[in-house]
């Protein structure tokens, strides 16, 4: 596992989602499982995030697009 910096995984109930090695100038979502210590392929990214965040059981994932920091917006809701 390897994420591409230190803000681009997130620990979920059952594993790590994170954005792993690139495929050229892509980026690959993973998920690494607890149960079997397997990595599988979740999607592959246009561009690299430096940031992602994912609900507790891994079902929704969130990152940002490089090159439009200045329209990034995050909606919580329900926060605790």
């Amino acid at each position: 596992m390897r994420p591409g910096t230190w803000a681009s995984w997130q620990v979920v109930k059952h594993g790590i989602v994170f954005v792993g090695p690139s495929l050229g100038h892509k980026a690959v979502l993973s998920f690494f499982d607890f149960a079997n210590h397997r990595t599988s392929t979740i999607a592959v990214l246009d561009l690299v995030p430096f940031w992602l965040g994912a609900t507790q059981d891994g079902e929704v994932v969130a990152f940002d697009q490089p090159g439009r920091e200045q329209a990034q917006i995050m909606l919580v809701e329900n926060f605790r």
